[in-house]
């Protein structure tokens, strides 16, 4: 029989958020190995997408303010998690900052410790902190209005950033806390959670976690003045009098979130956001209550459209992309600021979000390719070209390319597969996942004899992804295909160490064991 945990509570108050930040502070990065899914919103598809989209927005800014040319413009990610999206992010931003522009600094942010630690501990990002354009900071989207930067010790607040801000926020909004209504029969009615356990132990120290938890519902009408805002009340009742009967979601940590923002900015901002949910008014008919989707975390779809009505109401602009047969939705808000409109940035937000954008990318991705008959080599390296060398993408690719190694390349296609190689290994940001995408280029370098490089591979598949008795079984043909005898004979002997049953290892151990 199931155990109530609480009744009948305002969504935004119930324990599911307390639940949901005891797993991100416990987690830290490993919350990302496995656990939460990621790639969707860490890929450098839309990473550079929203560079592009950025750096459209600094040029309307400089052609209609006059920007501070001694202060940076700040870009702001909220909820970076592992790191990943901004560091191919910033890579691109590098690459297409405008000239004349106010210097760029990128700060990563989030509320777990544990990650802020991660990223200035990393080494990818050591080159761009020595630099003085990257930061990082914990900060807690829902309650924080100001945030100290912990490279230069410098706290942000409104005295000192005159320059226009770019915030980005994606899997964020769907993971704070949210409140929840039903519309019947024209009413608005308040939608209370209860939550219960199964089976709840006796112990007086059992606290639950996400996956412990089931939730029902039961409404209440809703009192005049439900929030402080007049606008978040003047939004809300808009949905009773347009919209027949269905449940609505209403993302007020969101929105406290962006009220922060907003006002530590001087409302001069972009807010880019990729995550589940709705942006079209449309889209919230039919819907029931808001059900947890669990996955170590849980996540609720994102009323976009409710924060669209907010910027819009405050004299800002509200972009959202085209529905698409997913759950992902990608929204720009900006703040009324000193701009009037942003051309050059709604052209980027049309090219390269809309048209052909990041959508689109992980849907053309996500299509399984048959092993038995794979793509021509020439087809998988255009995919990997259109993902701008996603290491990830690249690992999903490989046997699959591997499967195309086997009858030798032409001079043109083996350049260009060698190039394409090092070029997704430059995007490279290990974060303890165990997708080993240094192993998968060495055993392709090895495949193209190239044992210089296949070997470096090897050696860093040992330094990111720990030992392995195949990794050092690789490196030691490598080392023996270099005439590097001695130091061949020592990797099968590491080999045999981690599987002494490894015969592969065993039968080259003897051989080269007898030519010394």
């Amino acid at each position: 029989m199931p155990t109530i945990l609480e009744e009948n509570k305002r969504l935004s108050e119930s324990i599911l958020w307390q639940l949901q930040r005891n797993f991100y502070d416990e987690k830290g990065v490993q919350a990302w190995h496995g656990v939460v899914p990621w790639f969707i919103t860490n890929n450098n598809f839309i990473a550079t997408s929203f560079a592009k989209v950025m750096v459209a927005y600094v040029r309307d800014c400089m052609a209609s303010q006059t920007l501070d040319p001694s202060q940076p413009i700040h870009i702001i990610e909220l909820g970076a998690g592992a790191g990943r999206f901004a560091y191919l992010c910033l890579k691109a931003l590098r690459e297409l900052w405008p000239a004349g522009a106010p210097p760029l600094r990128y700060v990563l942010t989030d509320f777990a410790q544990r990650n802020v630690k991660f990223w200035a501990s990393h080494p990818n990002f050591a080159p761009y902190v020595a630099e003085g354009i990257v930061d990082f900071a914990r900060f807690d989207a829902e309650n924080d209005k100001t945030l100290t930067l912990v490279q230069s010790k410098q706290e942000l607040t409104a005295a000192n950033l005159p320059n226009p801000t770019i915030v980005v926020a994606n899997y964020l909004f769907d993971t704070i806390v949210q409140d929840a209504f039903r519309v019947e029969n024209g009413a608005l009615m308040e939608s209370l959670v209860t939550v219960l356990v199964e089976e709840k132990p006796e112990d007086p120290a059992y606290f639950p976690t996400i996956a412990d938890v089931s939730v029902r519902y039961a409404y209440q009408p809703v009192p005049n003045g439900y929030y402080p805002e007049p606008e978040f009340n003047e939004i809300l009742h808009g949905y009773a009098e347009r919209l027949g009967d269905t449940a609505v979601s209403f993302p007020i940590g969101a929105f406290r979130c962006l009220q922060n923002l907003l006002a530590l900015t001087h409302d001069n901002l972009l807010v880019l956001t990729a995550d589940k949910g709705y942006n079209n008014e449309a889209d919230l008919l039919y819907q029931r209550d808001p059900e947890p989707v669990q996955h170590g975390s849980f996540s609720l779809s994102v009323n976009f459209h409710a924060i669209g009505q907010y910027f819009r109401q405050r004299g800002g602009v509200a972009w959202h992309t085209v529905p698409r047969e997913t759950s992902l939705a990608i929204s720009a808000f900006m703040g009324r600021g000193q701009t009037a409109d942003y051309p050059t940035a709604q052209h980027a937000f049309e090219e390269y979000i809309e048209a052909f954008g990041p959508i689109d990318f992980f849907s053309l991705q996500d299509y399984p390719i048959n092993p038995d008959t794979p793509p021509p080599l020439p087809h998988l390296l255009a995919l990997l070209r259109l993902s701008h060398y996603d290491p990830y993408y690249f690992y999903t690719l490989s046997n699959a390319i591997a499967e195309q190694l086997e009858d030798g390349l032409t001079n043109r296609l083996e350049a260009d597969f060698i190039r394409t190689l090092e070029r997704v290994w430059e995007n490279h940001y290990p974060m303890g996942e165990s997708r080993d995408v240094a192993f998968e280029i060495g055993r392709h370098f090895y495949k193209l004899q190239r044992h210089s490089r296949a070997r470096t591979f090897y050696e860093e598949s040992l330094r990111f992804y720990g030992e392995h008795h195949i990794t050092y079984y690789n490196l030691g043909l490598c080392l023996y295909k270099l005439g590097l005898r001695p130091e061949a004979l020592t990797a099968f002997q590491k080999a045999l160490e981690l599987d002494e049953s490894y015969s592969p290892a065993r039968s080259w151990r003897v051989r080269v064991e007898g030519e010394l």
